[in-house]
């Protein structure tokens, strides 16, 4: 199939556009990107573990020939490098973020939550800026040992590598990028790591499971995270499913090589629908349906292989505690919906401004 490229109403909801894609077969020529979209579920997986497909696809496309300071510093993040560079960079975040780190650190995350969700009683919040992002950046921070006034520097960070990489040319994302990874040099101590620990952990962190917790609590305003009949875990897994913070992931291939049995030619793009593979029809029934209750978990939004997120145990165990929290408390009401960002090159939350009733209220 070749695709046209997005719709009106895309950046609210894809998914029309995904399943139109799903109905031509798991591997998609998209012509305004100029692009191989992979949606099937097996096909996204085959692609996340093909050693032709490589991750360093930022000095192609829209970024070839930027030479910008700002650019080659992001580039050396890991999750753009292949073997062996990719094990090395990786290598001192993964240790930073074990199972037994973050189990040590629970009662933490739960502490953190409380203490950031306490203020969104009584009144209208942005549950955005209030508490999903800045809740991320505090416990990734204390994680990871980044002092605690680097945290406003990481939300702003992560904003401004977000609007860079969805605008490399632009000189405005440029200079606001520029700063903002200065102020957050100069606001992590020297004892916590160089900046490319800071800037990655910070971007990666942040941007994904606040925007997981964003997803979530949309939900909550629905009321479909109440009487589900499924277990925390399973509602967390279903809602990284069928909601997923990181839509999509690119690679370039640097040899002749297939996906599905599609050819695919040395120098092509590929793009990694990992939100339509989640909703595949062949792989989940009623894709589309929020259902807890389903066998398994086997969403791939963390991705597969060896660029898998090193931080998934503790994004999930942040997700867990927010959940445990929300059921602990009244659902919330809004008067509006959530508006979503245009400049940046994923779907993501801008505002989601929500109602809770006073503390009082709370269930015991």
């Amino acid at each position: 199939m070749t695709s046209s490229g997005p719709v009106a109403g895309f950046w609210e909801d894809p998914y029309p556009v995904y399943d139109d894609m799903h109905a031509d077969g798991p591997v998609v020529w998209e012509e305004v990107s100029e692009a191989w979209w992979v949606v099937g579920y097996d096909a996204a997986r085959e692609a996340l573990t093909n050693d032709s497909l490589s991750s360093g696809w930022l000095s192609g496309g829209a970024f070839e020939n930027i030479d910008a300071g700002i650019l080659r510093h992001i580039r050396q993040w890991f999750m753009w490098t292949d073997p062996p560079t990719h094990r090395d960079l990786r290598a001192p975040i993964t240790t930073k973020l074990t199972e037994k780190a973050v189990r040590e650190r629970r009662d933490e995350i739960t502490a953190t939550v409380e203490r950031y969700f306490a203020p969104m009683y009584g009144g209208t919040h942005d549950a955005i800026t209030t508490f999903a992002t800045p809740l991320v950046a505090d416990l990734i921070a204390s994680l990871v040992g980044f002092p605690a006034e680097s945290r406003p520097a990481m939300c702003a960070w992560s904003e401004a590598a977000a609007g860079l990489l969805a605008n490399p040319r632009d000189e405005m994302h440029v200079r606001r990028a520029e700063e903002a990874l200065a102020a957050l040099a100069n606001a992590v101590s020297p004892t916590a790591g160089d900046s490319h620990t800071a800037s990655l952990m910070a971007f990666a962190g942040v941007a994904t499971t606040g925007e997981a917790i964003a997803r979530m609590l949309d939900l909550e305003a629905d009321g479909r995270l109440r009487e589900t009949g499924a277990s925390p875990e399973s509602i967390v897994d279903e809602l990284l499913r069928v909601d997923t913070p990181v839509p999509h992931v690119r690679r370039i291939a640097t040899a002749d090589t297939e996906i599905a049995g599609t050819p695919v030619a040395e120098g092509q793009a590929v793009v990694i629908l990992i939100a339509a593979a989640n909703r595949d029809p062949a792989v989940f029934e009623r894709p589309d349906s929020f259902d807890p209750i389903r066998n398994g978990s086997r969403h791939i939004s963390y991705g597969h292989g060896r660029h898998r997120c090193p931080g998934a145990i503790l994004s999930d165990r942040i997700l867990l505690a927010v959940l445990l929290r929300l059921h602990a408390a009244e659902q919330p009401t809004r008067d509006q919906p959530a508006t979503w960002h245009r400049n940046r090159g994923y779907r993501a939350v801008a505002n989601l401004p929500l109602t809770w009733q006073e503390k009082e209220l709370d269930k015991t």
